[in-house]
């Protein structure tokens, strides 16, 4: 079996806005490694639902966040002006998961 989690997470501009995360754990047994899944443009992260079920089953807990204006976060609809924006976004998803799961391997 998988469990699911949803949070909104700071993001967008200084962390104004709001990133939809998710991240997905095996529940029997302990994770050995940990998975960070970042979509691609006019995506959101429920399309790779199945995908991350599939790394659970391989021994991970994986993590993800929609981007800006992407799925559940905040922003203008499909909007990337900048990808460093993107970026940051992600890179406050890896340290969540990083500080959730500091002894995993990623």
């Amino acid at each position: 079996m998988i469990s699911t989690r949803e949070w909104g997470l700071a993001g967008g501009p200084d962390g104004s806005g709001k990133l939809a995360a998710r991240a997905w754990a095996p529940t029997e047994g302990e994770p050995t490694w940990l998975a960070v899944l970042v979509h691609g443009y006019g995506e959101h992260l429920g399309r790779y639902d199945q995908v991350a079920r599939d790394l659970c089953a391989a021994g991970a807990v994986v993590y993800g966040a929609d981007h800006r204006g992407h799925g559940g976060s905040s922003g203008e609809r499909v909007l990337i002006e900048d990808y460093a924006g993107v970026v940051e976004d992600v890179h406050r998803v890896v340290t969540q998961a990083r500080t959730a799961y500091r002894s995993l391997p990623w």
